[in-house]
């Protein structure tokens, strides 16, 4: 733990080095002297989640001798500065009682973890609601929350809430009362602070408000809370109002663009497909055909939402949000590159799936099962830090109009990591001996 940290303030004295260099040139996951993102069979090494911690700290906090007016917590937000002063006990919601805190360490008595709630019909209520009609399909986009999604009461929305965390698998330390009620917290205090956001009703009292929380919002949370939880010490008050800062300001631009159904759609229409086009327009044709309608994209859902959580495995998932907390593209933009950049690294199976089925099944098939063996959530051996490398420079191109420049990055990558492994190796080995050459002729 401390050899890594040394090596990172060594190596990296400014915060902005650690994110040019140690993150996106993929030096902080490296081995030696061993040069990132060559091929698919370069090896990374793992971080363990304490040193993750510290380093999402280092990139997302102010020194405590160099905070201004005090505020340690890198945002402009003010409303979020304040809101993370003092965390919300969440309200009681117990028949009868007027009580309105609540025990940190113990999960309140009407939500201890219990089975499922049958309805009279004999169904397990998972969802406040039926609908009708498909959620992509929705015409409306009532509020910036959570498109046509009307909300919920607070005793339904911790109802939900409690079932999800009661089924969360990431760790067994979710199934611990004080952790769950840890987690329950952190999760009602976001949900007021978007109400604040949008001006929901915030004159209100808390259980009188309606709330927007949205399944899979607890395994982002989860995947957070995990960094700067510790078996041996318990969570400082600061890791866990830090544990909501990072959530807030990651979930803003998830939930705007892709949890809100119509603003999914538009980023699929307006900046998934058009830079898929550009930057490959074989891997375009494979699920945009030339006649009928694209391919069933409904993958595009859990792989946006959850941010690459049930595709990658959990080091290449932290990889992917090392990235993504510097902030440095738009989220929008970042995600779309990541994925156009795994399917990238995926051609040659894509290509050859689409080829044995013409109407699609195995694609859409290959797409949802992504990264699972038989059912298990093993993950493909992927060059995550190379294909950040090449989402890297597909956020450059997008970002500053030079659009010529996403097919031959694109092209580029596609052949370094299809190339024959041997002449691979020559190529490497080349490379090392004109960098030595050229560093002893300085």
């Amino acid at each position: 733990m401390q050899d890594f940290r040394q090596r990172v303030i060594q190596l990296y004295p400014t915060r902005e080095q650690l994110i040019q260099q140690g993150i996106w040139d993929g030096k902080l996951y490296s081995q030696g002297d061993s040069t990132p993102g060559n091929g698919a069979n370069n090896t990374t090494i793992d971080i363990d989640s304490n040193d993750r911690a510290w380093v999402w700290r280092t990139l997302l906090l102010n020194p405590e001798d160099d905070a201004v007016e005090g505020q340690r917590f890198i945002t402009q937000d003010t409303i979020l500065s304040s809101a993370l002063s003092t965390l919300i006990p969440v309200p009681m919601m117990s028949s009868g009682s007027n009580d309105e805190s609540q025990g940190e360490s113990i999960v309140p008595r009407n939500t201890v973890l219990r089975p499922l709630k049958a309805l009279g019909n004999g169904i397990r209520k998972l969802t406040p609601r039926e609908t009708s009609v498909h959620p992509l399909d929705s015409p409306e986009d009532d509020d910036a929350n959570n498109g046509s999604d009307a909300g919920m009461s607070l005793a339904d929305t911790l109802e939900i809430i409690d079932l999800d965390l009661s089924r969360l698998m990431l760790s067994d330390i979710f199934q611990e009362p004080h952790v769950h009620a840890l987690m329950r917290k952190l999760m009602f205090n976001y949900l007021l602070l978007e109400n604040k956001h949008s001006s929901s009703a915030v004159s209100m009292p808390a259980d009188k408000q309606t709330y927007h929380y949205r399944q899979g919002y607890h395994e982002t949370l989860g995947v957070i809370f995990l960094q700067f939880s510790s078996s041996s010490t318990p969570m400082t008050d600061e890791n866990i109002r830090f544990v909501l800062f990072i959530f807030a300001k990651l979930m803003q631009p998830l939930a705007h663009h892709f949890y809100n159904e119509q603003n999914l759609l538009h980023w699929e229409e307006h900046t998934f497909s058009r830079m898929l086009r550009l930057a490959s327009p074989q891997l375009y044709a494979a699920f945009y055909p030339a006649s009928g309608m694209p391919h069933n994209l409904i993958w595009l859902i859990r792989w946006t939402r959850l941010l690459f959580l049930r595709e990658l495995t959990m080091q290449q998932t932290l990889v992917v949000w090392d990235h993504a907390l510097t902030f440095t593209y738009p989220v929008k933009t970042f995600v779309a590159a990541v994925i156009v950049s795994i399917l990238a690294s995926q051609r040659r199976e894509l290509v050859a799936t689409l080829q044995e089925n013409e109407d699609s099944d195995d694609l859409i098939e290959y797409m949802l099962q992504f990264g699972r063996d038989e059912g298990e959530r093993s993950g493909k051996q992927l060059d995550i830090v190379g294909i950040c490398g090449l989402a890297r420079k597909l956020c450059d191109a997008w970002e500053c109009g030079q659009f010529k420049e996403l097919r031959h990055s694109c092209d580029a990558y596609v052949q370094r990591v299809e190339m024959d492994p041997n002449r691979q190796r020559l190529e490497d080995r080349l490379r090392q001996r004109v960098r030595k050459s050229l560093a002893g002729g300085q």
